[in-house]
């Protein structure tokens, strides 16, 4: 979320979504779908492609587990505020 620095229940406000579908959203429990991907995108900006590909990118790095690197790029979320950062975005990808 950039430099919002918006609690979990603000971001959950502005998106429709509950607070705990947010918690989950960040911790990676729950999967980023079209409809979520919808509404980052109208909150936080980007495109839907851009937050389905994240987590498309993020569920591939979790099932190779036996590579160190998987999660290279990926931030842990510790508490408010939050950033974009909280969703894995690949090192050095010139797409991106």
């Amino acid at each position: 979320m950039d430099d919002r620095q918006w609690t979990l229940a603000e971001l959950a406000e502005r998106t429709g979504f509950t607070v705990q579908q947010v918690n989950e959203l960040i911790t990676g429990r729950t999967p980023i779908t079209v409809e979520t991907a919808a509404g980052l995108d109208r909150v936080l900006g980007g495109t839907v492609e851009f937050w389905l590909a994240r987590e498309a990118r993020y569920r591939a790095a979790l099932v190779r587990p036996d590579d160190p690197s998987r999660l290279r790029g990926c931030v842990q979320y510790a508490g408010p505020p939050l950033s974009t950062q909280d969703l894995c975005a690949p090192v050095d990808d010139p797409d991106n």
